[in-house]
């Protein structure tokens, strides 16, 4: 199995799991600038993963709305926000 795959197959499974396994951040708000790519995307993903409502900000919309999506279908609470923190 590739990498792709098993990433894959990974992130359905994390998807799947209840939200109140993953709670850390319940009922707080979080700004992620850069959510785009890299670092800023996933540690956006984690923020809705563990429960918290999500802000998302990149200069580049094209590059944010897959992660802005990703993290609406984990938690139903996330905005896009076109900017930077510069």
């Amino acid at each position: 199995m590739s990498l792709r795959e098993r990433l894959k197959n990974q992130r359905g499974k994390e998807k799947k799991q209840p939200m109140g396994g993953f709670s850390r951040f319940a009922g707080k708000a979080a700004v992620v600038t850069d959510a785009g790519q890299g670092i800023g995307e996933g540690v956006a993903l984690r923020f809705s993963r563990e429960g918290a409502k999500l802000a998302v900000a990149d200069i580049a919309a094209a590059a944010a709305f897959p992660c802005s999506d990703e993290a609406h279908f984990i938690t139903g609470q996330t905005i896009f926000v076109r900017g930077g923190a510069a």
